[in-house]
């Protein structure tokens, strides 16, 4: 939803929020630790995280909103719930996204 689409019914958050594992409610970060989220991607950036796991293999993107990035995938430690990725290198575009945080 963007700014324009907000109304005064819609809840404000007032306090910090905490990321959950969708499947097992496990903590995996709060927004202490939030840098960006991208509303087109429907993502969040965290420069810290807890309970999750990685495997070894690095991975390469060829989807359009982060082709060429290499990343590993993220798990939560309890239940394998895919969580997300960690870039290891990304896109130009995406790099540039992160210039504009304040």
């Amino acid at each position: 939803m963007s700014a324009q689409e907000a109304t005064s019914d819609d809840p404000q958050v007032t306090g910090p929020l905490v990321f959950s594992c969708l499947k097992c409610k496990s903590i995996v970060g709060d927004s202490f630790s939030l840098l960006s989220s991208n509303e087109e991607a429907n993502t969040i950036t965290l420069s810290a995280s807890s309970n999750i796991q990685r495997p070894k293999e690095m991975y390469t993107s060829y989807e359009s909103l982060d082709e060429g990035s290499t990343y590993f995938p993220i798990m939560c430690k309890f239940c394998q719930q895919s969580l997300g990725r960690y870039y290891v290198t990304t896109s130009t575009d995406l790099d540039l996204s992160l210039i504009h945080i304040s």
